[in-house]
């Protein structure tokens, strides 16, 4: 038996954006499976994860701490722990932390996620987030 925190994930990133992403169950990892993956986020206060979409991986997001401004499509919405979201391909969707504490949320995506299947609308660019394409 495996059991997988933040401190011991496999893949790390990090990003400009004040975003830490620990993947622990997904493609290409120890545990790999093609079906779904499983990651931790968190997302310091004042940075955010830039909008974009995933043509056909669905995601489910699971927040376990601090608050968070989640947009998908045209909808808003503040989200909190205990609250579970679904985001169905090729929702557009980006979350932006709010209040001092840090954003965290589990991620579910069925089929795994992989990086090249993130198609990114918005990217930190010369201390600001950019909507590509602009």
């Amino acid at each position: 038996m495996k059991i997988y925190n933040s401190e011991n994930s496999q893949n790390v990133f990090k990003t400009p954006t004040s975003e830490i992403l620990s993947e622990f169950i997904g493609a290409g990892l120890e545990e790999s499976t093609s079906n779904y993956s499983i990651a931790h986020v968190k997302i310091l206060p004042g940075g955010l994860t830039p909008k974009h979409f995933h043509p056909e991986v669905e995601e489910t997001y699971c927040i376990t701490k601090g608050r968070g401004l989640l947009t998908v499509d045209s909808e808003e919405a503040e989200v909190k722990p205990g609250d579970v979201v679904q985001i169905k391909p090729p929702s557009h969707h980006k979350i932006v932390t709010i209040g001092e504490e840090a954003f965290e949320m589990l991620i579910v995506c069925a089929p795994a996620w992989t990086p090249d299947c993130t198609v990114w609308l918005e990217q930190w660019q010369d201390g600001r987030v950019v909507t590509l394409g602009s």
